[in-house]
């Protein structure tokens, strides 16, 4: 909650409170937003029980301890409802390729490209695609052919990198460290629970199919 962010942050001595416990905190979080909600359960709340104040920090804090991040949790969850520290999980994740959603119309995968190497000159005629770098350093090329890249940029960390249908586009790893990048794309171009531990496992996958 916009207003309730600040208990994230705090100290540990900063309590927000347990649900349905009125703290000074809570009181202050009516003030700003205007809402007439019960003690410490701010109903009127727009993000309900989502709101920090109606978890309290301790249920808040149980609640973020699931299981560590590793690369064995990251798993298909499509076409569930699904949300996501995706900073994180592409982080963690050490495959080439790891499908982590997958729906009717959309896909979400997680790459980790080693030095010198990249996703592959490709071009999706039919849905655009949105990729975000979370740590490393690429080389993104696009153009209108194969043989015509003129659109040539280097990204970082947090950078986006947003791909028009009908665009034959590549992103290679130009740094020293690995290349840690999620993307966003529909249709989905591979089956449910896909996971392509090397980018030769991923070419030898694309040429069977």
């Amino acid at each position: 909650c916009l207003f309730c962010r600040s208990a994230e942050v705090g100290s540990p001595d900063q309590s927000v409170g347990k649900v349905g416990e009125d703290t000074d905190f809570a009181r202050l979080h009516r003030a700003r937003s205007g809402t007439r909600g019960v003690r410490g359960g701010l109903t009127d709340c727009p993000m309900g029980r989502r709101c920090m104040v109606g978890l309290g920090t301790e249920n808040y804090s149980r609640r973020k301890a699931n299981k560590p991040m590793s690369n064995a949790n990251l798993t298909d969850e499509g076409p569930n409802p699904f949300v996501t520290n995706i900073e994180s999980e592409t982080l963690a994740n050490e495959n080439y390729r790891t499908t982590r959603w997958t729906g009717s119309n959309i896909q979400m995968t997680l790459m980790s490209i080693r030095p010198g190497h990249d996703i592959g000159l490709e071009v999706h005629s039919d849905g655009d695609q949105f990729l975000r770098v979370e740590a490393g350093t690429a080389r993104v090329q696009m153009g209108p052919t194969k043989d015509d890249l003129s659109f040539d940029r280097e990204v970082g960390d947090d950078w986006a990198i947003l791909v028009p249908a009908g665009m034959w586009h590549n992103v290679t790893n130009i740094g020293d460290e690995l290349l840690k990048v999620y993307a966003i794309y529909g249709p989905p171009e591979h089956p449910h629970g896909t996971v392509h531990p090397t980018q030769a496992d991923a070419e030898a996958d694309d040429h069977h199919h």
